[in-house]
């Protein structure tokens, strides 16, 4: 046989595609664009399960849409490098129990919610240790957001959080605010413990033209009537101001056994959170609606389409699970 009479292999007809979960586990493959993305998925679920990761049951998602193993990754569009994402939606214990490591070596353990907020964790720390006055709470290299939960770190039973002592902390902190879209920057000094307002009032006053907005801090917003010792700030940290029309947190709630908080755009659709929310609390993934306002809630609408604002809540019921 002649080498002419040898196919040739094209690189195009092949795409290299990751999956990786909240945890931070990533499995990457190459395959045939005309492969079954089923292969990519099993792939993944072995991987994860022969080196104890079990990944339990869940949906892949890809730029916010579902991804059936029985499909192609040109039927969503896929290009070399992009990433599936997989979203456990096996029902978990409503309680976890963490680990607190401090100084000298010791330990302490408590039980908490799964959604209860860090600082519940926090200040039971220094409860028990009176003398730790100032500190920060590491978790896999990050410090603890004390208005977070172990839910939003995916935390499991006796994971450790460790204590690390700070030296005594100067009264005054000094720190910057940002506007997003014309990037002026003001740095101000204030009380540690004084209310973030004096802050935002200062910025107003050097930007009078700055309507209303709202004032993150580490992708959270910020609530003025808190200090920046609430939010362990130190010297240098800087509050970014952004349009209020751009973003809006609300809540899913299905009764008493759920609960879901998050924030998107305004123009997003809530497609997306609304199949995550389902298949937290159903194993299909499907058999849920939502109702806002009496109103039965649409995946093509946005937040936008139905005038949300902060704080607002969706109810989430359950149907039957075909």
């Amino acid at each position: 046989m002649s080498s002419s009479s040898v196919p040739e292999i094209k690189p195009s007809i092949f795409i290299t595609l990751s999956v990786n979960n909240s945890d931070g586990v990533r499995v990457t493959r190459t395959m045939r664009t005309t492969d079954k993305l089923r292969d990519l998925t099993s792939f993944y679920l072995a991987m994860v399960s022969a080196y104890g990761r079990g990944a339990g049951e869940g949906i892949f998602m890809h730029y916010g849409r579902i991804v059936s193993g029985e499909r192609s990754p040109p039927d969503y569009d896929m290009k070399d490098g992009d990433e599936i994402t997989f979203f456990m939606t096996s029902k978990r214990s409503e309680f976890v129990t963490l680990k607190i490591k401090g100084e000298h070596g010791c330990i302490f353990t408590r039980t908490m919610g799964l959604n209860d907020r860090m600082q519940d964790l926090t200040e039971f720390y220094y409860a028990m240790v009176p003398t730790a006055k100032y500190g920060r709470f590491m978790y896999n290299d990050m410090e603890v957001d004390g208005e977070l939960s172990p839910s939003d770190y995916a935390m499991e039973d006796y994971d450790e959080i460790t204590f690390f002592p700070n030296s005594k902390q100067s009264l005054f902190v000094t720190l910057k605010i940002k506007g997003a879209e014309d990037g002026r920057s003001f740095t101000r000094t204030m009380d540690r413990t004084g209310r973030l307002q004096d802050l935002v009032d200062f910025y107003n006053a050097m930007v009078p033209m700055a309507e209303n907005g709202v004032f993150m801090y580490n992708g959270r917003r910020v609530i003025v009537l808190k200090s920046p010792s609430d939010y362990k700030m130190e010297d240098g940290d800087q509050l970014i101001r952004r349009q209020r029309d751009m973003f809006v947190t609300i809540s899913v709630e299905c009764m008493d056994i759920f609960r879901h908080t998050h924030t998107l755009r305004r123009t997003d659709k809530l497609q997306g959170l609304m199949v995550l929310c389902s298949s937290m609390v159903t194993k299909c993934g499907r058999g849920c609606s939502f109702i806002f306002k009496g109103r039965l809630v649409h995946g093509t609408q946005t937040p936008g389409d139905l005038e949300l604002q902060d704080g607002d809540k969706i109810s989430m019921f359950v149907l039957v699970c075909g």
